[in-house]
């Protein structure tokens, strides 16, 4: 009953192909990432945080075993969330961590999803099939697609300008590239990037073992992960 179209500088939209009765349900889909952390002093969240399902109801939600705030609707869910690879990012789940901290300066919480989507893309690095002849970078590039392929992929910085000024074509890419995108960055942003990949800069090494890798292959991952240059997934435009 419906169907996706994209168009060019304004992104993907569902449109329907039939009439669609009221209350009828269109589809469900398990979502990839979603934030449910919204308060200012964060309180856990009435919703499952791997599927979304609200868990009001349940007499005893599963808590996270690493004690963040995370609750789950059945051990289904938790297992869903450490193959995903919540354990990369449950510290920034606990009271005053760092989804605390978004939740009070980035009300629309692109920057918690953000931080997820690093989180599936590391925990992809470090259990995807290994390719003997594959660098470090190339793999984490190559886990990054895996991850993010199927997904939208619309530059934060360009849609903020589509809604500041009512346009959703650029008239001019170099200004925006060299001027009004990165002031962009800067004020949304770059607080949140550095403090992702400060993130993910601190966790031990353990974390970044991957199928008989040696101590010295998962600190070249790491280093590979982190990568901020033109072709890394730090870098500020695929943040971005």
């Amino acid at each position: 009953c419906y169907e996706v179209r994209h168009f060019d500088g304004q992104g993907n939209g569902l449109f329907a192909t039939r009439d669609i009765e009221k209350g009828e349900m269109i589809f469900k889909e398990f979502p990839f990432v979603w934030n449910g952390f919204k308060a200012a002093v964060n309180v856990q969240s009435s919703f499952c945080y791997t599927c979304g399902e609200c868990i009001a109801s349940l007499e005893t939600p599963i808590k996270c075993p690493g004690d963040c705030q995370v609750q789950f609707c059945s051990t289904k869910c938790l297992s869903t969330a450490n193959t995903k690879g919540h354990s990369f990012i449950c510290s920034c789940y606990k009271r005053g961590g760092l989804v605390d901290r978004f939740s009070q300066t980035n009300k629309s919480g692109h920057l918690a999803l953000a931080l997820q989507c690093y989180m599936h893309i590391a925990q992809t690095c470090v259990s995807a099939h290994v390719d003997v002849a594959e660098t470090p970078k190339a793999r984490v590039e190559r886990c990054a697609k895996l991850v993010l392929g199927g997904y939208h992929k619309d530059d934060f910085c360009r849609a903020n300008h589509a809604v500041r000024t009512g346009r959703s074509t650029l008239p001019d890419l170099e200004m925006f590239e060299s001027m009004i995108a990165p002031a962009y960055f800067a004020t949304h942003l770059e607080d949140g990037w550095a403090s992702i990949r400060e993130v993910f800069a601190g966790l031990p090494l353990s974390m970044w073992f991957f199928q008989s890798s040696s101590e010295v292959e998962a600190a070249q991952l790491r280093e590979a992960f982190l990568f901020a240059g033109q072709d890394g997934i730090f870098h500020p435009v695929f943040f971005r």
